[in-house]
């Protein structure tokens, strides 16, 4: 059976069409399908050939669903679903780079092992892509690229491995609580003022990289924790994080210097790889209420932004990280291993300071001072150093409890002890 461009085939009723071939061509009757389902469960089970359409071909299902189980060859051809009914694909797509479109409100499901190379667009509705008998899905061919732009992609697969995964507009939802993405890149680009949520395990493939490239007020949340080994970038929009530990421990997060980039931990814990980036016109982290943001930092870093929020900041890792704004949040600091490089006044919040491991706290300027509400190193702890550079550079401890301080306080600089509380200092100043 031969589908001329601009005709249609109409399915209504129930009915099963078995193994006859169908050649389709076009987009149908007034786009409306050139194969279509009308109402009812319907099911075609021959193979669908579109490779030699001119321009395409959109297959609808107006209501019900219709059932696709014969292979459809595509060719260099786009093949379009949409409609408001629904769709199950159990047929092979394949023997071809063309591209595939989901469009409309309906939602069309793949159960195959696809063979396609072109590109895969969610212009509307639920894309869902359920090879539930696999333990890595692969629905869609491993060297492809997904991009959303609209509607839901559904991923009812343990995983799914592609090569660019792309939110523009939509959300990627999973049906259990562990099924992720093996992508090599993740780049959010959402339309301005949008908001959406990855549910997704967004997993490595080679140390994939996640950017983030939105504009001010636009907000992706992040909902699983996820494994991904490569850098981190927010060059615009938020960035929120909505479970514990969304970000790996391993990845190097970069915020651009841009009005509305930010990094929003909201309340929740987590631990990144190293942190850089920020300045005076933006790139700003917010901790939110009861945040813990821990920056295990292995390498040299400078972050030009500010933290705020009700939360408290820790940095860990042997690497050195320059703070270079006056940060406002309101919980404690602790300073793990490594060190820290005080550019400007009041890097810290006048808040608690902790020295937890050997680590260095380095007042590199002169006429740069420091207010913190208390200073203390943990039990045991030795190793820890403050060097007050120039004789310029002042730190005053506003001691709220009583402390002790063992590590050592050397360079040019003064200390000045206020507050009703008593510090100790044991070390060898």
């Amino acid at each position: 059976v031969t589908v001329a461009q601009g005709a249609a085939l109409e399915l209504s009723g129930g009915i099963t069409i078995g193994a006859e071939a169908l050649t389709l061509n076009g987009d149908g009757i007034s786009s409306g399908g050139a194969l279509r389902n009308i109402s009812g469960d319907n099911t075609y089970q021959g193979t669908i050939d579109i490779s030699s359409s001119a321009s395409g071909v959109r297959i609808n299902s107006d209501s019900g669903t219709l059932t696709l189980s014969g292979n459809i060859t595509n060719g260099s051809q786009l093949l379009l679903i949409g409609g408001a009914g629904d769709t199950v694909v159990s047929g092979i797509i394949g023997n071809g780079a063309g591209e595939f479109w989901k469009a409309d409100s309906g939602t069309v499901t793949l159960t195959a092992t696809n063979t396609y190379t072109g590109l895969t667009k969610v212009l509307g509705g639920t894309l869902v892509l359920d090879k539930a008998s696999s333990t890595t899905g692969t629905v869609i061919d491993d060297s492809a690229a997904i991009t959303i732009n609209g509607g839901i992609l559904k991923l009812n697969d343990l995983y799914e491995i592609l090569d660019t995964v792309t939110l523009t507009n939509g959300s990627i939802t999973v049906a259990s609580a562990g099924n992720g993405l093996l992508a090599s890149t993740y780049l959010l680009n959402p339309t301005s003022g949008t908001t959406h949520a990855i549910d997704a395990i967004l997993d490595d493939n080679f140390r994939s990289t996640l950017t983030m490239n939105g504009s001010s007020g636009t907000v992706v949340t992040l909902n699983a924790v996820n494994t991904y080994l490569g850098k981190t970038t927010i060059n615009g929009g938020t960035l929120k994080l909505g479970v514990d530990n969304v970000m790996p421990n391993t990845s190097e997060v970069v915020i651009a210097n841009t009005s509305g980039a930010i990094l929003d931990v909201n309340g929740k814990t987590d631990t990144i790889g190293s942190l850089s980036g920020g300045g005076t016109s933006g790139g700003n982290i917010t901790l939110g209420t009861g945040g813990a943001l821990t920056v295990n930092q292995f390498t040299f870093g400078i972050y030009g932004g500010v933290i705020s929020g009700d939360g408290s900041f820790t940095k860990s890792g042997y690497g050195t990280l320059w703070l270079d704004r006056a940060n406002t949040y309101t919980g404690g600091t602790t300073i793990a291993g490594g060190e820290i490089i005080a550019g400007v006044t009041n890097v810290f919040p006048n808040t608690s300071l902790t020295f937890t491991g050997t680590s260095k706290l380095l007042f590199i300027f002169s006429g740069v001072t420091q207010n913190i509400g208390s200073l203390s190193t943990a039990d045991g702890v030795t190793g820890a150093q403050i060097n007050l550079v120039s004789r310029s550079n002042v730190l005053t401890v506003n001691q709220s409890t009583d402390g002790t301080y063992s590590g050592t306080i050397i360079g040019g600089g003064a200390l000045t002890k206020a507050g009703s509380s008593t510090l100790t200092l044991s070390g060898s100043n």
